[in-house]
């Protein structure tokens, strides 16, 4: 695994030094926090609106049940959930504030984003005007970046992973099929992700590389200016590539950079895909599409958001699904894959070292934790 400290501390993309020395963390419980609502449910755990209850503050806290991973084989999968977000620092992509455990779960807790995700906007708007597209790709692209200058591929890009905060920038979540690689052009095996973002070289078994990422985003960028999907299939445990090879069809009134630009996304052959060239994302973002966009603005969060969530209190889930908020079973109808068999990290399911506290000594005190 490459030295992410190694970096330069002072790009913005890159992961900074972590500090030499940090105070022991506290001993968090469950009972330290009190659920307000279940927020998602998942494969392998389930999502809760809570609040702390030392300094009331609310977070989103994800709970995952041991022996339900374990019988998955998914504790590699979880043990890089929590290495990779409590390494991140970006403000695109989703903060963990803690992480705990007891002799039976696992708890992430993580920022409450209260905008909902894309997909529920997507949905709620039909389709997106070609700026507000465009604002949301440029911060994914953003967010997409930096996880491969830290040699990190996603592989998991979807609307229901973007969500929008109060400030109605985005933020990527859920990095529970991402992965650590030596170098971003190494070939990665696992057969993972979310069937209608999945680029075909996954399921081909030869191989493949960080631009799957690029591949999910034109997938993502066509469905927001058309409310479709670029390639109509119907998965039935047999994977038909020919479906990808076809001429991606475009409404007459899509614009013609956004057009050019799902082209060079949606290239079958991940070697001619645009983004997977010599200057890597640099090739998307100088896309005449983004002719307009000054990506240092974009990156400071200075762009205007096309959207601003409006809520009425810091528990208010309005942007979520209506299913949500009115049971306590999210319902995702999207098709799910894990290759089981196949787990290309550390098979251990022994989780020393899980706990993490992602603030300061004096904060902690703040936080009324005594015990420290």
């Amino acid at each position: 695994m490459g030295n992410l400290c190694n970096k330069n501390s002072q790009d913005p993309s890159v992961i900074p030094n972590q500090p030499e020395e940090t105070p022991p963390p506290p001993k968090l419980t469950e009972a330290d926090f009190t659920k307000i609502k279940l927020i998602g449910k998942g494969s392998y755990g389930n999502v809760y609106l809570v609040r702390y209850n030392k300094n009331k503050q609310i977070y989103a806290m994800k709970i995952y049940i041991k022996s339900d991973i374990r019988e998955k084989n998914q504790e590699s999968n979880t043990k890089t959930e929590r290495n990779l977000m409590t390494q991140i620092n970006f403000p695109f992509i989703v903060s963990v504030k803690f992480a705990f455990q007891t002799e039976s779960k696992l708890f992430l807790v993580q920022e409450f984003i209260q905008g909902g995700d894309l997909f529920f906007h997507m949905h709620s708007c039909k389709k997106f005007s070609n700026e507000k597209a465009k604002f949301y790709t440029v911060e994914i692209i953003l967010a997409i970046e930096y996880l491969h200058n830290n040699n990190m591929i996603y592989r998991d890009l979807k609307p229901e992973n973007i969500l929008i905060g109060n400030d109605g920038h985005i933020k990527l979540t859920d990095f529970g099929l991402s992965k650590m690689v030596e170098s971003i052009n190494n070939k990665s095996y696992t057969i993972c992700g979310t069937i209608q973002y999945l680029a075909p070289e996954i399921m081909g078994g030869e191989g493949y590389d960080a631009s799957v990422d690029w591949w999910s985003l034109g997938v993502m960028l066509y469905e927001m200016l058309t409310n479709k999907l670029p390639f109509k299939f119907k998965y039935d445990g047999n994977y038909n590539f020919e479906i990808y090879r076809r001429n991606i069809i475009f409404p007459s009134w899509m614009d013609e950079n956004a057009k050019d630009l799902i082209s060079k996304l949606l290239v079958f052959d991940p070697n001619k895909r645009i983004g997977n060239g010599e200057n890597k994302s640099d090739e998307i973002k100088k896309h005449p599409y983004f002719s307009d966009i000054d990506w240092n603005k974009a990156l400071n969060k200075e762009l205007v958001p096309p959207f601003i969530p409006k809520v009425d209190d810091d528990v208010d889930i309005k942007y979520f699904e209506k299913s949500l908020k009115e049971s306590p079973v999210f319902d995702d109808n999207s098709e799910y894959l894990v290759n089981a068999e196949e787990n290309e990290n550390d098979d251990d399911d022994n989780y020393d070292g899980f706990t993490f506290i992602a603030t300061s000594y004096r904060e902690l005190k703040d936080m009324g934790k005594e015990d420290i």
